[in-house]
């Protein structure tokens, strides 16, 4: 038997989008863009919002009876868009639900996390780990990178994500497959120049597979970025990785 087809897929990772009975709805249906960013809104907190928050969030310099006049607009033509039962409306508050059919990428993602994570080490728990990975498609809702009211999720799902690509990382170099254990640090590294962690397990992985030069490349990389970013030296535990690559000790990970 085929796999139901997904009714509404809400999509986050990589800029918003949306697809409909496997259909991507155009930018253009929303007509409204505030129409779109409250849909977003409502995807990132997934509770009910009091009006007023909403007000606060996108309306603040309006006058009373104009913002709630936006409002009203914008939730007009999320309905129109996603149908009426998707936006509900119940005390002056706003929520949008997701029905059986529905999906939210983000939420899959989480999902798979944290199964994964709760894996015990082997090579299921390394399958999972990857499968999680790979649903992490892009940057979570770019267009709203600065907005205040996405702040405290995207750093949650960011925090998500660099957990399963430690774990990730770790469960390759302890199955020996250190080429793959430096992709994910390399990975790690494009999200975040400044990830002391990564750089360490770039030097790890480098040095497990004898490439000990391209480790001692890395540490002064390291050190370049967080003296020059930071105005700091690397950290007691990198030194000492730097130390123990140079004393030709072995090591499968990098704390």
């Amino acid at each position: 038997m085929s796999a139901c087809p997904r009714t509404i897929e809400y999509r986050l990772f990589g800029g918003f989008r949306l697809i409909r009975k496997g259909a991507p709805v155009a930018p253009a249906a929303w007509e409204r863009p505030m129409a779109a960013r409250l849909a977003r809104f409502l995807l990132v907190h997934r509770e009910s919002v009091p009006e007023d928050q909403l007000l606060e969030a996108f309306w603040r310099d309006h006058d009373p009876v104009a913002a709630r006049r936006c409002l009203v607009v914008s939730v007009s033509r999320c309905r129109a868009v996603l149908g009426s039962a998707a936006l509900i409306c119940n005390d002056r508050s706003y929520e949008l639900a997701l029905h059986p059919g529905d999906c939210l990428d983000v939420d899959d993602f989480e999902r798979a996390s944290a199964l994964a994570l709760a894996r015990p080490a082997g090579r299921e728990r390394l399958t999972a780990l990857e499968d999680a990975a790979e649903l992490w498609t892009g940057e979570p809702l770019p267009e709203d990178r600065y907005a205040d009211w996405t702040r405290a999720w995207r750093e949650s799902l960011e925090d998500l994500h660099r957990e399963v690509l430690v774990a990730l990382g770790d469960a390759h170099a302890e199955a020996g497959e250190h080429g793959a254990a430096l992709r994910i640090a390399r990975r790690m590294l494009e999200l975040d120049p400044l990830d002391e962690g990564a750089h360490r397990r770039v030097m790890a992985a480098y040095a497990a597979l004898g490439r000990r030069n391209r480790a001692f490349e890395q540490y002064m990389r390291c050190r370049r970025a967080l003296v020059d970013a930071l105005g700091v030296e690397p950290a007691h535990e990198t030194a000492a990785l730097h130390a123990r690559i140079l004393a030709g000790e072995d090591m499968l990970l990098a704390a």
